[in-house]
């Protein structure tokens, strides 16, 4: 995983990757929460679509 990157590379290029270092796997509601997001489908939303003017 990312974790397991070696980094050396992008120390001077800049890049940000600080973003998916901040969360906490093994919180339960963390865990939930990307499975949810990994299980979610458009299709399934009840709100109607729009369409353009």
């Amino acid at each position: 995983g990312f974790l397991d990157l070696n980094l050396t590379e992008f120390k001077k290029g800049g890049a940000n990757v600080t973003g998916f270092q901040l969360m906490n796997y093994t919180n339960p509601t963390v865990s939930r929460t990307i499975q949810d997001w990994l299980e979610f489908d458009s299709k399934d939303l009840k709100s109607p679509k729009r369409r353009l003017k």
